[in-house]
């Protein structure tokens, strides 16, 4: 399983995720720190079409506990 785990989900990093998920068979999930500051303000009108957490309402924890119970893991810091 691959996982992402970048900042916010900007338009950029959507279709990255997009793109990812459709290449990689749902083999793929995204963790967003938070939906939206007020640092970047882009908030999406449709929750994204693929795999996503975000972190500031599931906790690290959950991201924890998903990696080590994927022995395969493969990690994608994002910025």
């Amino acid at each position: 399983m691959i996982h992402l785990v970048t900042w916010l989900p900007l338009p950029y990093q959507q279709t990255l995720c997009r793109t990812l998920s459709d290449s990689y068979g749902g083999a793929f999930v995204a963790w967003f720190a938070e939906r939206a500051s007020g640092e970047f303000p882009y908030r999406s009108s449709a929750e994204p079409r693929f795999p996503h957490h975000y972190l500031s309402e599931v906790g690290y924890r959950r991201l924890y506990q998903a990696l080590k119970a994927d022995p395969e893991a493969v990690v994608i810091l994002g910025g």
